[in-house]
């Protein structure tokens, strides 16, 4: 199995695969420490594309816009010379709230831009304003999710993280 990562789009001997991954597939993977083969269904493909294309002609960077989103933080147009030379509207940019605290702040949500996997698998990420352990990471899971759950997670590698100085991990239940 490979994959191609200008897309991450997985293929199979060169041919596209045409179904998520299954549990025990995902569970291989991880086990392998190939994440790398992950990859999203073709329309999940195409919107995350056209959306990570929108957020750089709106947002300072994709990091800004999450943490608006998943963070809380507030939206704040910049207007600076040099940013209205390249874009006349301006920039939104993320401004940390007051009650934000970094070292507390944990937050699980749905992915949305799931990698593809079989039907009644979730795909969420664990954001965390600082770098958990992986005992922290167990833990906040488990408090999120209570004991029935079975949960697999892992982090991206650098070069896979579209969100990149914000820690967070994919976990699929």
């Amino acid at each position: 199995m490979q994959t191609d990562n200008t897309q991450f789009f997985p293929v199979v001997d060169s041919v596209p695969l045409t179904k998520g991954f299954s549990w025990d597939e995902l569970r291989e993977i991880l086990e392998s420490g190939k994440t790398e083969l992950l990859g999203r269904d073709p329309q999940i493909l195409a919107l995350y594309v056209d959306t990570m294309r929108g957020l750089k002609g709106t947002w300072k960077s994709v990091d800004d816009f999450v943490l608006v989103k998943h963070f809380g933080w507030i939206p704040h147009l910049t207007e600076t010379p040099a940013t209205l030379a390249t874009i006349p509207w301006g920039v939104m940019e993320a401004r940390r709230p007051e009650w934000y605290d970094e070292a507390t702040f944990v937050q699980l949500s749905d992915n949305d831009y799931p990698y593809w996997v079989a039907d009644g698998i979730r795909h969420q990420v664990l954001w965390s304003g600082r770098h958990l352990t992986e005992a922290e990471v167990d833990n906040e899971l488990g408090r999120a999710l209570g004991p029935h759950y079975e949960v697999m997670w892992y982090e991206n590698k650098g070069d896979r993280k579209s969100v990149k100085r914000l820690h967070h991990v994919q976990c699929r239940l």
